[in-house]
């Protein structure tokens, strides 16, 4: 493997950067899925549900771009915009999520850690679970880390080859954190 990038990947910063990229994925990859199994398929039901990942997709890049450009402040209203326009509990939550991953991809783990909390308390889910752990760890609180990736643990279906390898990262992080399975 490239060398410099085992430098890179040993730096908590990056690692945890690359949560929060693979929890973004996740989260989309899970909206999807919700969007394809939740009622009926006909073709206008279908394209509608893509026109809403796409949507939600260009919004959290947009979010993210202006926490870059402007301010973290301007990024999290982007957000607020389609938090109040959000037509149902699993469309907050999923937006209350990004929320989480712009806080934490700016190190505000409080913010992130509150906003994936309010995302668990709609609809607990992976995702939530999983940057509640990411921000608690970030901001050292390594027992509410270790509880919040064992929350995660317990909602993997372990239906594909994707959760058997996050789960025995989630399973590592918890020993490494000294926690045990």
């Amino acid at each position: 493997m490239n060398r410099n990038f085992l430098q890179k990947f040993n730096n908590s910063k990056f690692r945890s950067m690359v949560l929060v990229v693979s929890a973004g994925l996740l989260v989309s990859t899970g909206l999807v899925v919700w969007l394809y199994f939740s009622g009926p398929n006909n073709n206008q039901n279908l394209q509608t549900k893509q026109e809403k990942i796409n949507s939600s997709n260009k919004l959290f890049f947009s979010a993210m771009d202006e926490a870059g450009n402007v301010s973290y402040d301007s990024g999290q209203s982007v957000m607020d915009e389609a938090l109040n326009s959000a037509s149902s509990d699993e469309d907050r939550a999923h937006i209350y999520t990004q929320k989480s991953s712009l806080a934490i991809n700016v190190g505000k783990y409080d913010d992130a850690y509150n906003f994936a909390k309010k995302a668990e308390e709609i609809s607990p889910n992976l995702s939530s679970a999983q940057l509640m752990a990411l921000s608690s760890e970030s901001k050292g609180d390594i027992q509410e880390a270790i509880k919040n990736y064992h929350n995660a643990l317990n909602r993997m279906t372990g239906n594909s080859g994707a959760d058997d390898f996050d789960k025995q990262d989630i399973v590592n992080k918890i020993k490494s954190l000294g926690g045990s399975i």
